[in-house]
C-alpha cells in the first residue's frame, strides 16, 4: 500500500461527529474507515443492483415510474 500526503480543508465538526461514530483516534484514521465504508457501501450497492435488478437507493421502484429505462 503507497502512503501519501494529503492537505485538506475539512469542517473539523465533521470530522468530531464521525470519529465519535467510528470510534475511531486520530483524523486520518477516521478517514481512512470512512472511505473504507464508502467503497465497501458502493460494493453493496452494487450487488445489491445485480440481486434486484435496480438500484440499491429504488427501494420501491420509484426510478422506473420516474425515469423508465434510466
Amino acid at each position: 500500500m503507497r502512503l501519501k500526503r494529503k492537505n485538506y480543508r475539512l469542517q473539523q465538526s465533521k470530522l468530531d461527529a464521525a470519529r465519535r461514530v467510528l470510534g475511531t483516534t486520530t483524523e486520518t484514521e477516521t478517514i481512512e474507515r470512512a472511505l473504507d465504508l464508502v467503497v465497501f457501501g458502493e460494493r453493496l450497492a452494487s450487488g445489491t443492483t445485480r440481486a434486484r435488478g435496480r438500484a440499491w437507493n429504488d427501494v420501491g421502484g420509484e426510478m422506473d415510474r420516474i425515469a423508465p429505462g434510466a
